[in-house]
């Protein structure tokens, strides 16, 4: 996902989702109740308040990780089981403050 984070004074870009078998979508100020209330797979954004300051906003979410399945190899034997949500939040260099992420699995 690479959007803008304010598009207009309406629409706050505030993060992504994927739905299995249907694809993802960027999480706006517009559409974040339809998305939490739906059959996501998974999602992550960001607080709206917790973008102040905030430069960009990058979002990658992989839904059935089956490459990274067995990704540790130590003798613990475990495996990768849900999906896989990576932020990069970057922030103007004179702002400071907590990022508050929402995940949802």
């Amino acid at each position: 996902m690479v959007q803008e984070v304010n598009q207009s004074a309406n629409v706050i870009v505030l993060g992504a989702s994927f739905q299995r078998g249907s694809g993802g979508g960027i999480v706006s100020s517009t559409n974040i109740n339809n998305v939490t209330n739906s059959t996501i797979s998974a999602a992550a954004f960001v607080n709206n308040q917790s973008l102040s300051g905030v430069v960009s906003l990058n979002m990658l979410i992989i839904d059935k990780p089956t490459m990274y399945q067995n990704a540790d190899n130590s003798t613990d034997n475990e495996s990768l089981v849900s999906s896989v949500i990576v932020a990069a939040v970057q922030l103007n260099s004179s702002v400071t403050h907590a990022i508050n992420i929402s995940l949802y699995f």
